[in-house]
C-alpha cells in the first residue's frame, strides 16, 4: 500500500507540472498537442515516443513554414492543427480519466485552429473567384471583334490564361478632382488658343483696304480656286471666300478661271470677279513693250520701269555665258554680249513669277522662234557672190543693227544696207555716227566722232565688235536682202534719208545743195520779219 500510494504521488506530481506546462503554452500563444500531456500522464513510453514524434514533427513543420511562402506555410499550419488534434484524441482515448478534464482545452483548440483554417479557405474561394473571372475575360478577348467589350478584357487576362489583377477605380479620390478640372482647363484653352489666335493675328494684321479703289492682283499659273479666292480676299476685292465659290459654282466656272493680272475693283460683287477673271487678265501691269533699236541699257531701263526689276541686276544677268548651254545661236558672241538678241515686242507676264531670268528668256526664245524663219544661209552665199565678204549670221546681225538705227523706213532700209556693204566690199570704213550710240547711250556729236572706240567706226575698219542696238526682224531682213545699187553715201536730213549718191563728189553736192536751201529760207524768214 505504501509502495502504491508512492506512484500515485508520482503520478499526481507529473500531472500537476503537465498541468503548468499546458498554462505556460496557453499563455504564450503556443499550441500544445494533447498527446503529450496525456503520454506524461499515464506515463507509458509509448505515449513518451509519440510526446516526442509529435514535438520533432512540429519543430520541422515550423521551420518549413519560416521558409515557405505564405499559401504554403498556412497549408502546414491547417496540417499540424489536425494532426495535434487526431494525436490528442488518441491519447485521451487511452486516458479515459483524464479525458473530461481536457475536454474543455481540446474544444477551445479546436475552435482556434478552425478559425485558422477558415482564413486560407476564404482566401482559396477568392482566388478561385479571380481565377474565374480570369477565365471569363480571356474568353472574351478572344471573342470576334465586334463583341462588346472584348478589347477591355483583353487586356485583363494575362498570357497563358492566368488572370491579372485588376484594380478597382470606380471610387474616385475626392481629393485628385480638382487638379484633373484644372488640366481639363488648361487643355481646353490650348485648343482655343490654337484655332482662335491665328485667325485674330490675320485679321489684325490685314491691312483695311477701302472700297471702290483699284488694285493690281497677279493670279499665279497654276493656282487653284481656294489660293485664287485668298488672294482675292488679302487685297480687299472680296470680302467672303464662301460667296466666291458659290458664284463660281453657280456660273460653272471652276474650269474656266485665267491666270495673270487683273485690274481689279476693290468691293466689286462676287460676281463681277468671277465673270472677269473668265474673260481672262485685263491689267497692263505685267506687260513689257520693248521697241525696236533699244541697246540692252535702254531695254533694262524699260524693265525696271514697268516690271520693278533693278536695272543693275538685268544687266548682271544678260550675260550671253549664261544662256548659250540653251541657245545655240550665242556660240560665237563677242564680249559676253546679247546685244542683238533681245528680241523687240511686246510681253505679258502676267500670272508669272517675273524676275530678271524670266524675261530675258522670254525675248530669246522670241528671238529664236522670229529668226527661225529666215534663210541665213542663202543670203550670205548671195552676199560673198555679189559683194565679196564672207559674213555669218553674227555679222550679219551686226550689220542688221547698224541699219535699224540708220534707217527710218523699209526702203530706206535696203538701200542702206547696200551703201554699207559697198564700202565694206571697197574697203572703206562705215563711218556710220550711229556706231558710237552705244558708247553715248543716245544722240552721237561732233566730238563724240573723235572718241577712240572699237564702235568709232571712222577709226576703225570693218564691223564693230557687237550690234549697237536689238533690231526689228524688219531690219534683219533687208540686211539678208539688200538692194543692188552702186550707192556710196546718203545724207540724211532731219529724220529721215534725203539723197543716196554714187560718189564723193555726188555726195557734197547734195550736201552744198541742203545748205544753200537752209540759208535761203533762212533769208527769206528776215526779210519777212
Amino acid at each position: 500500500m505504501a509502495q502504491y500510494s508512492d506512484e500515485r504521488t508520482d503520478a499526481e506530481r507529473q500531472r500537476a507540472r503537465a498541468a503548468r506546462r499546458r498554462a505556460q503554452a496557453q499563455s504564450s500563444g503556443q499550441v500544445r498537442k494533447t498527446g503529450s500531456s496525456s503520454s506524461s500522464e499515464t506515463g507509458s513510453p509509448d505515449g513518451q515516443r509519440r510526446s516526442s514524434r509529435v514535438r520533432r514533427s512540429r519543430t520541422a513543420q515550423n521551420q518549413a513554414t519560416a521558409s515557405a511562402p505564405t499559401s504554403q506555410t498556412r497549408e502546414i499550419q491547417r496540417q499540424a492543427i489536425e494532426q495535434g488534434q487526431a494525436t490528442a484524441l488518441e491519447s485521451s482515448l487511452k486516458s479515459g480519466s483524464a479525458l473530461s478534464s481536457r475536454r474543455s482545452s481540446a474544444e477551445s483548440r479546436t475552435a482556434q485552429a478552425a478559425g485558422q483554417t477558415e482564413q486560407p479557405k476564404t482566401r482559396a474561394k477568392a482566388r478561385q473567384k479571380r481565377t474565374r473571372i480570369g477565365t471569363s475575360r480571356k474568353k472574351a478577348s478572344q471573342s470576334p471583334v465586334g463583341s462588346t467589350g472584348a478589347v477591355g478584357f483583353e487586356s485583363a487576362a494575362r498570357p497563358g490564361g492566368s488572370a491579372k489583377r485588376i484594380r478597382d477605380n470606380s471610387s474616385l479620390d475626392p481629393s485628385r478632382i480638382p487638379i484633373i478640372a484644372a488640366i481639363l482647363a488648361v487643355a481646353v484653352l490650348l485648343v482655343l488658343a490654337f484655332f482662335l489666335l491665328p485667325r485674330c493675328s490675320r485679321n489684325d494684321d490685314k491691312p483695311t483696304i477701302e472700297p471702290g479703289q483699284q488694285v493690281e492682283v497677279a493670279i499665279p499659273d497654276g493656282a487653284g480656286g481656294t489660293s485664287i479666292a485668298q488672294i482675292l480676299v488679302d487685297n480687299g476685292i472680296i470680302s467672303s471666300t464662301d460667296e466666291f465659290f458659290a458664284e463660281v459654282q453657280k456660273q460653272n466656272a471652276d474650269q474656266s478661271l485665267k491666270s495673270g493680272t487683273y485690274s481689279l475693283i476693290t468691293g466689286a460683287t462676287a460676281s463681277e470677279v468671277v465673270k472677269q477673271l473668265v474673260t481672262g487678265p485685263n491689267s497692263e501691269a505685267a506687260k513689257l513693250t520693248i521697241i525696236e533699236g533699244l541697246t540692252t541699257a535702254k531695254t533694262a531701263d524699260v524693265v525696271q520701269e514697268v516690271l520693278g526689276i533693278p536695272a543693275a541686276d538685268f544687266l548682271a544677268q544678260a550675260k550671253a555665258s549664261n544662256y548659250v548651254s540653251d541657245y545655240e545661236f550665242l556660240a560665237n558672241v563677242n564680249d559676253d554680249s546679247l546685244e542683238g538678241f533681245l528680241y523687240p515686242k511686246t510681253y505679258d507676264f502676267s500670272g508669272k513669277e517675273i524676275n530678271a531670268d524670266t524675261v530675258i528668256r522670254a525675248m530669246l526664245d522670241q528671238y529664236r522662234i522670229e529668226v527661225s524663219k529666215l534663210d541665213w544661209e542663202s543670203s550670205e552665199v548671195m552676199i560673198s557672190q555679189r559683194y565679196g565678204i564672207d559674213f555669218d549670221d553674227y555679222d550679219m546681225l551686226i550689220l542688221a543693227s547698224i541699219v535699224e538705227k540708220e534707217a527710218i523706213n523699209s526702203d530706206d532700209r535696203t538701200k542702206v544696207a547696200s551703201v554699207f556693204l559697198n564700202r565694206l566690199s571697197e574697203g572703206m570704213r562705215l563711218q556710220s555716227d550711229a556706231t558710237m550710240s552705244i558708247v553715248t547711250g543716245g544722240a552721237v556729236t561732233a566730238d563724240d566722232l573723235k572718241i577712240e572706240s572699237p564702235y568709232n567706226s571712222y577709226f576703225n575698219d570693218g564691223l564693230p565688235p557687237t550690234p549697237i542696238c536689238n533690231p526689228s526682224l524688219e531690219a534683219i531682213q533687208t540686211t539678208l536682202n539688200p538692194a543692188d545699187t552702186n550707192y556710196f553715201y546718203f545724207f540724211i536730213e532731219g529724220d529721215q534719208i534725203s539723197e543716196f549718191s554714187e560718189t564723193f563728189e555726188g555726195h557734197n553736192e547734195v550736201i552744198e545743195q541742203v545748205r544753200e536751201s537752209y540759208a535761203s529760207e533762212s533769208g527769206d524768214a528776215e526779210e519777212s520779219e
